[in-house]
């Protein structure tokens, strides 16, 4: 697969430090272009069209954030760029007449979404410094910061507070390549929020901000050879993504036939699941009875019904929790007096794996942690979450330190070695068990949930071990190939 958002990104660096273009002597020195347009400052103050702002100090070499050409120039944003923030929402402001505003939730990466749109009372005054106009640069100073469009419609807008509207001093200058730059930036973590609790991208840190200044015939040159490029990744990205669907339908199709049986052959002299199934419960009762898992409630043998179809002799169908002890996670903001003890949270649940680097320390007592520990084997599922497609999703803990747990998560904690959990996480994410889960997932106040009852009693075959990992292994060999 081409990632096409680090192709971008290459792009873009050689195009805004100057090595995607070749600088022409007839272009003329940046120098000369910023003290044109810092007369054009001056006169719009001096014409009462913007405010006088205070000035920057030039920018020393130390602040460069890369090399450019000699024939450009480092400035600061707030030099190229008359800039302003929009109204905050005040219900007690009832001055001026209504129109329609925008926020930080309608500006996307260079496009914006305008249904329903809201609207707040803006004087005169209000509106000269609210309204956005075609070409004008808008930022967002919340949300996800940084976040960039230019203006593309020939009506105007207002601005809620949280937006920063930058419009060219020059009407000659380029603002698609400062739309560039505050891509890169931002894809580069060269621009983030700061402060205690929300965080902001500041006017004084936009204003402030250090970018390239190219001469006015090199801009254009950089903007137009970068939109070259751009159609051509989309039709990339376009083709990965419906490769993408194809090969989750494959995969589907191949988790069938491992859960059915068809994928690896049998092999007479394994020792059938019936066996294996007695001794696993065996290792169950001797758990239960040294207090290191609960006993659960026995459910009722799997019947006829239940079983969605045939496998083969030597399997077997078994519920969920024949196989794993459920248990509900600790409260996220710990114990007062606690020790400090690894807490794995959903943001570390990503990409279908567990991020054991993310993972935060939380004060705990230690029976909290000892009664609500991962250990290597064990899967731990979504118990709670906003998406119903990501409620029961598995992930299969492989490290070695024993980790607790929030409580939006569950964990399966293995009751024996004698069956494959990697077997078993695969077969979690097939359409069979997707159908079982379903029915379960209870919705309140948007947030959609599982319990234990129901993910104890989703039905899985349950191979011979050696069969186990003859599937693995497969399924790794098939899945390995669909990643190329």
């Amino acid at each position: 697969m081409i990632d096409t958002n680090a192709l971008r990104q290459k792009i873009i660096d050689l195009a805004i430090s100057g090595k995607l273009t070749e600088q022409f002597p007839e272009d003329g020195d940046a120098h000369e272009l910023f003290n044109q347009i810092q007369e054009e400052k001056k006169k719009l103050v001096k014409e009462g069209k913007i405010k006088r702002q205070k000035k920057l100090p030039p920018v020393e070499e130390e602040e460069w954030p890369f090399k450019i050409p000699e024939n450009w120039m480092w400035v600061h944003l707030g030099d190229l760029f008359d800039h302003n923030t929009g109204k905050a929402l005040n219900s007690t402001n009832q001055e001026g007449n209504l129109y329609d505003y925008i926020t930080t939730s309608n500006v996307y990466w260079d496009h914006f979404e305008l249904k329903g749109l809201k609207q707040m009372r803006f004087t005169d005054n209000e509106l000269d410094k609210c309204t956005v106009t075609k070409g004008d640069l808008l930022i967002c100073e919340g949300g996800d910061i940084g976040r960039s469009a230019i203006w593309p419609y020939d009506f105007d807008m207002r601005i809620q507070n949280h937006l920063h509207r930058l419009r060219k001093l020059l009407p000659s200058l380029n603002t698609k390549f400062y739309y560039f730059i505050m891509w890169f930036y931002k894809q580069n973590n060269m621009i983030s929020g700061r402060g205690i609790g929300l965080q902001g991208f500041s006017s004084r840190r936009v204003h402030s901000l250090v970018v390239p200044l190219p001469p006015l015939a090199e801009q254009k040159r950089i903007v137009e050879i970068i939109e070259q490029f751009e159609p051509l990744l989309n039709q990339i990205d376009d083709a990965q993504s419906r490769y993408s669907e194809d090969t989750e339908i494959l995969k589907q199709k191949i988790l069938d036939l491992a859960v059915r049986g068809k994928l690896v052959p049998q092999d007479p002299s394994d020792e059938p699941a019936s066996v294996l199934l007695e001794k696993i419960v065996e290792e169950k009762k001797k758990l239960i009875k040294e207090g290191k898992i609960k006993k659960q409630k026995k459910l009722p043998p799997i019947t006829e019904d239940e079983i969605p179809f045939e496998i083969p002799e030597s399997w077997e169908w078994v519920h969920f929790s024949d196989l794993f002890s459920l248990s509900n996670g600790v409260a996220s903001r710990g114990t007062v007096g606690g020790e400090l003890h690894p807490v794995l949270r959903l943001a570390d649940l990503t990409s279908g794996q567990i991020n054991t680097e993310s993972v935060r320390n939380i004060a705990l007592s230690e029976k909290e942690f000892n009664t609500h520990t991962i250990s290597e084997g064990d899967l731990v599922f979504i118990r709670v979450n906003g998406s119903r497609e990501k409620v029961a999703n598995a992930f299969l803990y492989t490290g070695e330190q024993d980790i607790s747990y929030c409580d939006h998560l569950f964990c399966g904690h293995k009751v024996s070695s004698l069956f494959d959990s990697v077997y078993i996480m695969y077969i979690y994410h097939s359409n069979m068990v997707r159908v079982q889960v379903e029915p379960e997932i209870k919705t309140t106040a948007g947030q959609n949930t599982i319990n234990q009852k129901s993910m104890g009693k989703i039905i899985i075959p349950l191979p011979p071990l050696a069969e186990q990992k003859r599937i693995v292994a497969r399924l790794d060999e098939l899945y390995g190939i669909l990643q190329v």
